[in-house]
C-alpha cells in the first residue's frame, strides 16, 4: 500500500462526508465503529461547512504503519477552507488487492 493510494482513499472519504453520504460511508467501513448518525453528528455539529481536501491538508496528515500492514491515519478536516481542530481518525488495510477503510473516530484535537 502506497501513501499516495491512502491519500486518494482519504479524498474519497472526505468527498462523501461533504456530500453527506453517511450511510454509504458506513456500508463501506470494515469495522463499523461509528454509526451513520454518529458520523453525521460529528460533522454537522462542528461550526461551518466541511471543505474538500486540499494539498495543504496532506502536509498535516499523520500516518502510522501497524503490524499486519494496516495503517492508521490522523487527518485534519477543513471547514470553510481553513484547517479546523477536527480530526478524522481512520484505519486502512488491503483486502483482495483493494484498500478498505474504517473510521475509528472524529474528534477535536
Amino acid at each position: 500500500m502506497k501513501i499516495d493510494d491512502l491519500k486518494k482513499s482519504i479524498e474519497v472519504i472526505v468527498k462523501k462526508l461533504v456530500d453527506q453520504k453517511y450511510e454509504e460511508i458506513y456500508a463501506e467501513d470494515y469495522r463499523k465503529l461509528l454509526t451513520p448518525d454518529l458520523i453525521k453528528q460529528a460533522i454537522e455539529e462542528y461550526p461551518g461547512e466541511l471543505s474538500l481536501v486540499t494539498d495543504c491538508a496532506f502536509k498535516e496528515m499523520r500516518y502510522y504503519l501497524l503490524q499486519g500492514g494496516e495503517y492508521t491515519i490522523d487527518f485534519p478536516l477543513w471547514y470553510d477552507n481553513k484547517r479546523s481542530d477536527l480530526i478524522l481518525v481512520s484505519r486502512f488495510k488491503m483486502v483482495d488487492g483493494e484498500i478498505k477503510y474504517a473510521i475509528e473516530d472524529i474528534l477535536i484535537q
